[in-house]
């Protein structure tokens, strides 16, 4: 049991039960889960508890697990019964023994091993890729070792998730900040289009007048038109208003910055 959320792999929430403290108070079990370097090398059934401040390791469900504990004066191991290795090691500081997760089966386990089954640590070696083009790149025989490894899509990786999250939208302005016809023209390049119009087109270069909020698009086959192509309009619009252009606002492309 726990009382660090963050420590978790993976959470399912729990309905009842409370744990007891040595001060006679009692702290609300919320979650279960999965608490390791990985998936396939995790400790299970761990829970998280309420204004719970040590993390603390139950030796007898260790035990009902096929595992033993074995204790010395300034360390302790957890050997597996059946294969009789040590997937578990300890230290004593002062009266305690403390575990080090990051110790589990280091011998059979490295982070960077080629062999590694977890279809995650794949995910996370290549820079947190989606599960669809390792897939593809099982099927195709891509990489060695990645054969073997099935991975689930339904599943997800909590980082992705939190990392891809946008903020909210901002709410709209219902008030105009400007009082005349080109004092602020919006302007974005979309492109290029997969496919081609009937004039053979694959840009549209739409400018925004902010005051009239009217919408010119226009169309052209390179990006390098752009400059150009702004010329043009930008004579064509001012003449017609009879004012000057005061200021744009653009996205920073390359077609507008160079």
């Amino acid at each position: 049991m726990t009382g660090d959320r963050s420590k978790f792999l993976s959470l399912v929430d729990h309905l009842g039960g409370n744990v007891r403290f040595d001060d006679n108070k009692k702290g609300k079990i919320t979650v279960v889960g999965k608490i390791g370097i990985s998936e396939s090398f995790s400790i299970n059934n761990v829970y998280l508890v309420q204004n719970l401040k040590h993390n603390l390791l139950s030796i007898s469900q260790l035990c009902d697990k096929g595992n033993k504990v074995e204790f010395y004066a300034n360390a302790c191991h957890i050997v597996n019964e059946q294969s009789n290795t040590i997937v578990l090691r300890g230290r004593r500081k002062n009266n305690v023994y403390v575990v080090d997760i990051k110790s589990i089966s280091l011998s059979v386990i490295e982070c960077m091993s080629a062999t590694v089954t977890d279809p995650f640590i794949w995910h996370k070696r290549f820079g947190h890729i989606n599960l669809h083009t390792l897939t593809k790149l099982r099927r195709l025989d891509l990489v060695e070792e990645l054969q073997s490894i099935k991975f689930d899509h339904k599943k997800f990786c909590e980082t992705c998730i939190r990392c891809k999250q946008v903020c909210a939208s901002f709410k709209s302005k219902k008030a105009i900040n400007t009082d005349k016809p080109l004092e602020l023209v919006h302007m974005y390049l979309c492109g290029p289009m997969k496919v081609r119009s009937k004039g053979g087109h694959r840009y549209v270069f739409v400018l925004v007048d902010d005051y009239s909020q009217f919408v010119w698009p226009i169309f052209f086959t390179s990006k390098d038109h752009t400059f150009e192509e702004f010329e043009i309009f930008i004579r064509l619009v001012q003449n017609k208003y009879e004012a000057n252009l005061v200021s744009i606002r653009t996205d920073h492309g390359t077609e507008f910055d160079n």
